[in-house]
């Protein structure tokens, strides 16, 4: 048995187009870490000093839902049950590309107003309040200095081993804000982290960012405070919002279609996959199909039967028998086989055993005015037919049909 010889130069095709294409991804995410932004832009997907992708990262550890919002507030789902918002007001440093961020509008605002009534819980971090706002967030000013080491105020739902924050902003909520506004953390100059009942939710107000960036969110008890921000994600989901930031999903085409024409698009899928593997991939030894082009009289018989049986052909086949069998009794009788069939059947003298076919004759010429005739009188019309022709021709071959005469046939 001949050995199957090892497809060398495929092999070494393959792996170079695999070394190719790792050389092209490195080169691509070296390249997408050379752009990426190295000022604070408080996202979940920066990995540098500034971005909050450590905080996401532990709130998953801790088994938390997670995920995040590239949409609008107006497209918040009754599953969020946290959303975090991170607006940045810092432009980016000399020098740098100009940040793709964007800010809420006022309708902005009032759908996540209308969210947070209804329930939600906002986790608002910024060192500014917005000039115009449906949320109704206190006054946040610039009152401390650069540094801060906010303490414990009200331990009414962060852990009780939050101790001391650390962080890098002057921004804070004074002590002359309205008193529905809770203080949580704070010092002398004013609170760091509070809170306020806004319709049935809750809004919770930070004016320091620089606590949860990945540079700072392991100083002091800053990752515990993270947590607990997010803890009421236990019961639902806790979203952080990624459009400020520049990430918008946007309504692809493939969000918009009914959910009926997705599950139809994927079982198409599925089977052009299974197919292109089918067609691909041989799985068993190829067998050659032997052909036979013998055929038998039977099978003839068989298609024939199927040809006419399609074409409705029946009651062309029962006017056929009908009129081989009234042109033997013509003859049997003595008169024109275009005479009525009537006088043909009264003249028609008796057959084996001196029996009259007068009536079988009539049953014939009945079976000819059928539109539509079934499978049982075809077959009947075919009996009557070849027993007529049996009993009434005396010399001669019983066929059916017209026979041409010799001379024709054989010309």
């Amino acid at each position: 048995m001949k050995r199957a010889s090892v497809p060398w130069i495929e092999i070494a095709l393959a792996l170079t187009a695999l070394i190719a294409l790792a050389a092209t991804a490195r080169i691509s995410a070296a390249r997408q870490q050379a752009a990426a932004p190295r000022y604070d832009t408080h996202s979940t997907y920066d990995r540098h000093a500034g971005g909050y992708s450590a905080w996401y990262a532990l709130l998953q550890r801790e088994g938390l839902q997670v995920a995040r919002f590239e949409r609008r507030p107006a497209y918040l789902p009754s599953s969020v049950k946290t959303f975090v918002l991170a607006p940045s007001a810092s432009p980016p440093p000399l020098g740098l590309a100009a940040s793709p961020a964007v800010h809420y509008k006022p309708v902005d605002y009032s759908s996540l107003a209308a969210w947070v009534k209804s329930g939600g819980r906002l986790v608002f971090i910024s060192d500014f309040a917005p000039a115009y706002s449906a949320l109704g967030l206190p006054p946040i000013d610039k009152l401390a200095q650069a540094r801060d080491e906010a303490l414990p105020i009200s331990l009414s739902w962060i852990d009780a081993r939050v101790r001391a924050i650390a962080g890098s902003g002057a921004a804070r909520i004074p002590w002359s804000a309205p008193a529905r506004v809770v203080p949580v953390l704070g010092d002398s100059k004013g609170a760091v982290v509070a809170y306020y009942l806004f319709g049935r939710g809750r809004i919770i107000v930070a004016t320091d960012p620089m606590i949860f960036t990945n540079a700072a969110i392991a100083r002091a008890d800053n990752s515990r405070l993270a947590f607990d921000l997010g803890a009421a994600g236990r019961q639902g989901i806790v979203a952080f919002d990624e459009w400020t930031h520049g990430h918008d999903s946007g309504d692809s085409l493939w969000r918009i279609l009914p959910t009926p024409i997705r599950a139809a698009l994927y079982i198409a899928a599925t089977a052009l996959g299974l197919l292109l593997i089918g067609t691909s991939l041989r799985f068993g030894p190829a067998v050659a199909i032997v052909e036979n082009p013998d055929r038998t009289s039977s099978e003839y018989l068989d298609s024939m039967a199927t040809l006419l049986e399609r074409g409705h052909a029946a009651r062309l086949a029962i006017r056929d028998l009908v009129g081989a069998a009234i042109r033997t009794a013509a003859t049997a009788a003595g008169v024109a086989d275009s005479a009525p069939i009537e006088t043909i059947a009264r003249r028609l003298p008796n057959g084996f055993g001196g029996v009259r076919r007068e009536a079988d004759l009539l049953d014939l010429g009945r079976l000819t005015t059928y539109v539509r005739p079934t499978d049982g009188e075809l077959l009947r019309a075919a009996r009557v037919s070849l027993s007529l022709r049996k009993e009434y021709t005396r010399d001669g071959p019983i066929g059916i049909g017209r026979r041409p005469a010799a001379a024709k046939r054989f010309r």
